[in-house]
């Protein structure tokens, strides 16, 4: 796969409504384009940004990134679950003050995982090491979930122990999401579609 090229759309005008989608995994590549459209609805003085996601996570580091500087943008941030939010995508969804959920979709929660290329080899120091970052980024993730939802530590430990998957009435149950509805987007918002090439 290659990397994804992105091409945003430029906001030249004062809007107060505005609809992102980003149907794509959390890399660098994507963490910067979806930084860079909250950053045009900023200046552009959008009041409200609605966030429709899809996503089946990616990278811990560039998702806690977007978690972070989208908690931090001055309009109000509405997210969705579009479809299917997974892995990473989760606390990135976290990252909205009212948190929505289509009819139908899910939620899949589970512990960290790292990657090893071919012919990669470790030695005892170097999985102490990898086993320390995989604990110090799950527990990252667990203090988004903790804060922002009702998951309490058990529940917490059960997922870094094994794939959860909870569709949209048991998120809603759990704090993750504020309630299950449609996406309608209302005519006069402006939406910014963000595309990358595969």
């Amino acid at each position: 796969m290659t990397d994804a090229e992105p091409r945003p759309e430029e906001i030249d005008e004062d809007l107060s409504l505005v609809y992102v989608t980003f149907s794509a995994g959390v890399t660098q590549d994507t963490t910067e384009v979806l930084i860079d459209a909250m950053a045009q609805c900023a200046n552009a003085d959008a009041r409200e940004v609605h966030l429709l996601l899809s996503t089946h996570g990616g990278n811990v580091t560039n998702g806690i990134n977007l978690y972070n500087v989208l908690r931090g943008f001055p309009f109000k941030l509405v997210t969705h679950n579009a479809a299917s939010v997974a892995s990473i995508g989760v606390a990135l969804y976290l990252a909205g003050e009212e948190r929505l959920a289509c009819p139908g979709s899910t939620f899949v929660l589970h512990g960290v995982t790292f990657e090893a290329y071919a012919g990669q080899l470790f030695d005892a120091a170097g999985l102490r090491e990898r086993r320390e970052s995989v604990l110090a980024d799950e527990a990252k993730i667990n203090a988004i979930l903790g804060e922002r939802t009702s998951l309490d530590a058990e529940r917490l430990q059960r997922v870094a122990e094994s794939e959860q998957t909870m569709g949209a009435e048991q998120a809603v149950e759990d704090g993750v999401a504020h309630r299950i509805e449609e996406i309608e987007i209302p005519p006069e918002a402006f939406v910014m579609a963000l595309r990358f090439d595969r």
